[in-house]
């Protein structure tokens, strides 16, 4: 089970991190995909976050006895319960490894690797991705969800179209 932390965590120098972009973001598709027409969408995403992760960054940063430090962040995390993490820590090391590997071959993969700290064998504490809510959510808060690729076609278009890129 997920626990939501209201708590600010400060860390400071914050743990290095590989990103790996795609080079154009561009993705293989049929010529069929390509062309068809754009959806009239009815209505915004019902699930709107009331701040967005760089303000809350910002507004907690001006407050913070260590927010003139160069390297300062704001961490979200995910406090987990009864759940054994200890398999997710060894994925995200590997995940960070390859991550590296990826970056010195200049291979075109993005990854996000996140921190995973196992505490115990029942719980510990997960980085949570900034501005991103849980499918849970979603379900609870749009009456009409029904699988993701539908809501990202009712909200951002079809692939192929401009607004999906």
């Amino acid at each position: 089970s997920v626990t939501p932390s209201s708590e600010v965590i400060e860390r400071s120098p914050p743990v290095l991190k590989t990103k790996i972009a795609s080079v154009d973001g561009s993705l293989e598709m049929d010529q069929q995909q390509l062309a068809p027409p754009k959806p009239k969408r009815s209505r915004p995403p019902p699930v709107v976050f009331k701040e967005d992760w760089s303000g809350k960054q910002e507004r907690l940063r001006s407050k913070s006895a260590f927010g003139s430090h160069p390297e300062w962040r704001l961490l979200p995390v995910l406090v987990k319960s009864n759940d054994d993490l200890r398999q997710e820590q060894l994925a995200s090391q590997l995940i960070h490894r390859m991550a590296s590997i990826l970056a010195r071959a200049k291979v075109p993969v993005w990854l996000y690797p996140y921190e995973i700290i196992a505490l115990t064998d029942r719980g510990g504490i997960m980085e949570a991705i900034p501005d991103t809510i849980s499918i849970d959510s979603l379900k609870r808060n749009d009456p009409n969800f029904t699988d993701l690729r539908s809501f990202f076609e009712q909200h951002f278009g079809p692939p192929g179209c401009d607004e999906h890129a």
